[in-house]
């Protein structure tokens, strides 16, 4: 059965209160609990929360239209449910479920399987992600747009302690879309990807709503949470409070790489003066949109960012300006890069030597931009990928003055074989031989751009404010499309010519759908032999490639692939690796587990060594069922031994109440 057939009527034939389903859903679940597809009526009476030992207190958003989850014993649908397309629809729903509380102070986790090993490394594991998706009033959001919702477990107490907490992070329009007196939310700012249902739609020039919902970085003393188009908000590293926005980038230039366009160069000129005040004054955009993700070169201890002018969005054109920062913030490097060429970027490697871009070709749709400006639309319906090329543009890019190989045009892209656009990378490095030839090797997760829908990303539809998971699990034959792993390997002479381009898979044993590659962060820039990526077993029939229920780790040095699955009707997010030894695989992946039908979240413990064998997992550590929280996007591990590691929490002090807390001053 297609599950795009059923996912409709569903929604339309279960009533709000759950009391009346039709008979397949009976079989799956009695009560549901309140997400963003099935918002309670503003009758419906708030659940008390479930009240713990004063080593913890919970901040409870109070809202008629909110409720904590039912028990376990109210749903139905147990692990041993069909496999059904209903159970299918059902549980992706329940991944993004919304938490509307927060933890005012850390709560001790309970160990569910196992314990902490004594030699897992004191420090910190942050959790970036959106926390709500729906408002009451009628809106909702997908996800990509939905409030910033941090989480931290702190492995810092005794050796098996963890304390986990999660604040919201307060940006403007988080304030200003909850209300703080009675925890109500109406969603007032559209978002890149969103239409609001229950406010205003024509002439809402709100769209850039900073959600600082996409990673999270601990650098230096700041602990920062980053979104792809706006300012970073920096956060306590203690309390979680927000303290305000960060400007680390400026608007200045720096060392500029720029080739002359001619004609087409100036005109492009021209329309990037008219749009500069448009964007900024109308709507609120920064001069330079950070990316959301960063690089660590562990071998000279910087942290690497990159911008992108804001209004070269809607032009045939891509300025990027790459900085490098030491451990206390001093920018050490600057250099900026105008590309002749429409492209969206989310993320980028690094080598030794050089900055990599793989290009995803991007093309302004004017009836899109016609109707996004009109507020009918997402803004975003104002770009469409440009598959009119067959290859991909990787730019690679000199990272210093004396970069090696430089007597070519690094503006002219090399043309990968194949059209791929990517997603997310790993790592890169390059080898060079004895007569000066560089090889540089790239691995990165991409998919198609037939595939690729803007409109839809996590199988979220703007008009009618719901999901569908069949967006996300194209039918067989098709799985080519969706996000896979890949290597990329270039080979440039002495001179810089390139005289080799390929891309192959990842892996010669593993070519399922995949994403979030991870490696040992000690080896980024570096030569490493392993990746740690989320993917999927294929065991749900209607769920067959995403949500995510397995962690596989790569060995590259002979394309193996060693797997660990979750249980039935769970899921998996992002691995991150913890290094405790001097090998690249001595060490620890943390993963976070969302049982869906428990209604709980765990924190994961894989032995690194040892996954694909019956003991991988060493510990698995619940998070209070009223505390579950929706499927995150990066995470960061800091450990202890930072010089800049935060303070320990002191459980013997009262916690002030939530708000009054922030601070608009940027940095």
């Amino acid at each position: 059965m297609d599950m795009t057939s059923l996912a409709e009527p569903l929604i339309i034939t279960v009533p709000v209160d759950g009391t009346s389903l039709v008979a397949e859903t009976c079989n799956i679940m009695q009560a549901f609990p309140v997400h963003r597809l099935q918002p309670l009526p503003p009758s419906t009476k708030l659940l008390p929360l479930p009240t713990t030992a004063s080593a913890h207190r919970t901040i409870p958003f109070v809202s008629s239209a909110a409720a904590s989850s039912p028990s376990t014993s109210q749903l139905a649908c147990s692990a041993t449910a069909p496999d059904s397309p209903t159970a299918a629809f059902w549980d992706y729903q329940l991944l993004f479920a919304s938490q509307r509380s927060e933890t005012a102070e850390p709560v001790l986790l309970r160990a569910a399987h196992g314990s902490v090993p004594p030699d897992f490394p004191r420090g910190t594991y942050y959790l970036a992600g959106p926390g709500i998706f729906s408002d009451d009033h009628g809106s909702t959001v997908n996800p990509l747009d939905g409030h910033g919702y941090l989480r931290a477990f702190d492995f810092r107490g005794s050796s098996d302690e963890v304390w986990y907490s999660a604040r919201y992070v307060a940006t403007p329009a988080q304030r200003e879309e909850r209300e703080a007196a009675t925890g109500r939310w109406r969603f007032t700012h559209r978002g890149p990807f969103s239409v609001l249902r229950g406010g205003r739609r024509v002439g809402n020039l709100k769209v850039m709503k900073n959600v600082a919902n996409t990673s999270v970085l601990k650098w230096g003393p700041r602990l920062m949470c980053l979104w792809e188009g706006g300012h970073p908000y920096e956060i306590d590293p203690a309390s979680l409070d927000t303290m305000g926005p960060v400007d680390l980038v400026g608007s200045d230039h720096g060392d500029r790489r720029q080739r002359d366009g001619g004609n087409r160069g100036r005109a492009v000129d021209v329309a990037a003066h008219l749009l500069k005040p448009i964007l900024r004054g109308v709507f609120k955009m920064p001069p330079k949109r950070l990316l959301a993700h960063y690089k660590i070169d562990a071998k000279r201890n910087r942290l690497l960012m990159v911008s992108c002018n804001a209004e070269d969005m809607l032009l045939p054109r891509s300025t990027f300006t790459f900085y490098e920062f030491d451990y206390n913030y001093e920018l050490k490097q600057k250099k900026e890069f105008v590309i002749p060429d429409h492209l969206m970027i989310h993320d980028w490697a690094f080598t030794d030597s050089h900055y990599v871009l793989l290009g995803n070709r991007i093309k302004l749709d004017i009836p899109g931009s016609l109707l996004a400006v009109s507020g009918l639309h997402p803004m975003i319906s104002a770009l469409a990928v440009n598959p009119s090329q067959p290859s991909t543009p990787i730019y690679v890019l000199p990272r210093f003055t004396q970069s090696p190989n430089q007597d070519r045009n690094w503006l002219v892209p090399i043309q990968a074989p194949s059209q791929q656009w990517a997603l997310h990378t790993g790592n890169a490095f390059e080898e060079r031989d004895g007569n000066g030839n560089l090889k540089i090797q790239l691995q990165a997760s991409v998919c198609s751009y037939q595939w690729l829908n803007f409109h839809k990303m996590f199988g979220y539809n703007w008009r009618t404010g719901k999901l569908d998971p069949s967006f996300m699990n194209l039918v067989d034959g098709s799985e080519a499309m969706l996000p896979h792993l890949t290597q990329v390997s270039i080979e440039l002479d002495a001179k810089g010519a390139c005289y080799g381009c390929s891309v192959a898979n990842l892996s010669n044993t593993w070519n399922r759908p995949a994403d979030f590659p991870a490696i040992n962060p000690d080896f980024s820039g570096q030569k490493n032999t392993y990746v740690y990526v989320g993917s999927s077993s294929g065991t749900r029939r209607f769920l067959p490639r995403f949500p995510f229920d397995s962690i596989v780790k790569l060995d590259l040095s002979n394309g193996s692939a060693k797997s660990w699955s979750t249980g039935n009707r769970m899921f998996v997010g992002e691995p991150i690796f913890v290094p405790k030894g001097i090998e690249e695989d001595d060490g620890y992946v943390l993963v976070v587990e969302y049982a869906v039908a428990k209604q709980m979240c765990y924190l994961v413990i894989l032995d690194a060594r040892r996954i694909g064998e019956a003991e991988a997992v060493v510990a698995k550590l619940e998070v209070p069922k009223h505390l579950t929280f929706p499927i995150g996007f990066h995470g960061f591990w800091i450990s202890q031994l930072s010089p800049f590691f935060p303070p320990l929490y002191d459980l013997s002090t009262q916690p002030s109440e939530l708000g009054g807390i922030n601070v608009e001053t940027e940095t």
